[in-house]
């Protein structure tokens, strides 16, 4: 009986051709990709500018030239652009640009104060404060600072800052100042059912899921981040130090998170916390020289995925001998 045997170096081609086939059919990704960015203000020698950096405080990279005042970056929903509020020659005005920070747009242009701008929640408006009536208000206008009302008439008691709408739409947090410090406010997108949340307190910011609002409670030179629900009820300390002042509350995309300034000497840095876990804080900027302040945490963007790609199988798989 004779038989017939195939030399190695061919057998090892064939299954080297089986496998390339098997490959060239598996899809090369499915899942999106999602990516968030944090925007902030880095103040330096009587300047400032805003930055931006990923989410553990790597690839920093610069958006604006310095100006005198530059503060409250906020994204538009979709993560394209970043309102802000900057200096001009007359008065501070607010701005708005796209996310790379190319095609700077100045949106207000009544030679009086207009800062705090925020993104409506479907992005059609930006809402923000202003002196124009000779008393601070809060006002809304298109997202090309067409179309300008005013929302609220309050007294010379009320001077609102830092509003924001709640993701749903419906409400608006605001702080008010009270003596040496402020109070946080809400209210009906429609300006009804005003009421105080909590007391010595400032720059409130919605959870992603409109559930808990952040902000920074105390006054002087001490200030710590607390949460509560969105009715006010059950505040909770998120982080402990002491003897430091922090502020600027802004939450992750995710609710897991909250980002937030320390000043703990002549320094600002940013910083961010585990909502369950006051003892997991990660410094995110060591500027020097300089500060860092207002962080405001970009929302995710989804990348479309991948098709998969599915080569055909020409080779055919056969085998290695035959009886």
């Amino acid at each position: 009986m004779v038989t017939k045997r195939f030399p190695i170096a061919f057998l090892a081609l064939i299954l080297i051709a089986a496998t390339a086939a098997i490959t060239m059919a598996t899809p090369a990704r499915a899942c999106a990709e999602t990516v968030s960015r944090i925007a902030y203000v880095h103040r330096a020698d009587c300047t400032s500018s805003i930055w931006v950096m990923d989410p553990d405080g790597s690839n920093p990279t610069k958006l604006t030239t310095e100006s005198t005042w530059t503060a409250s970056p906020a994204w538009s929903p979709d993560h394209s652009k970043i309102v802000f509020q900057t200096d001009t020659d007359t008065s501070i005005e607010i701005f708005v640009m796209n996310a790379d920070g190319s095609a700077r747009t100045r949106l207000t242009n009544d030679d009086t104060w207009d800062g705090s701008p925020s993104f409506s929640p479907d992005g059609t408006r930006i809402l923000f404060s202003s002196d124009r009536t000779g008393h601070r208000q809060l006002f809304t206008m298109n997202v090309d600072g067409s179309s300008v009302q005013q929302l609220t008439y309050f007294d010379d008691s009320f001077d609102p800052i830092s509003a924001t709408y709640s993701p749903d739409g419906t409400k608006i947090v605001y702080a008010v100042p009270d003596y040496d410090s402020f109070d946080i406010w809400v209210m009906n997108a429609d300006t009804t059912g005003d009421r105080r949340l909590a007391r010595k307190g400032t720059s409130p910011a919605w959870s992603p899921d409109g559930t808990k609002i952040a902000w920074a409670d105390g006054e002087g030179r001490e200030s710590n981040i607390w949460m509560m629900n969105a009715d006010g009820t059950d505040p909770v300390q998120l982080e402990t130090s002491r003897c430091e002042n922090n502020s600027d509350p802004a939450w992750s995309p995710d609710g897991k998170r909250v980002a937030f300034v320390r000043t703990g000497g002549a320094q600002a840095q940013i910083y961010s916390v585990s909502v369950t876990d006051s003892t997991d804080i990660v410094q995110l900027t060591n500027v020097s020289p300089g500060s860092t302040s207002a962080p405001a945490w970009g929302a995710v963007i989804e990348s479309d995925p991948v098709p998969p790609t599915t080569a055909p199988v020409d080779v055919p798989v056969t085998p290695a001998f035959t009886c």
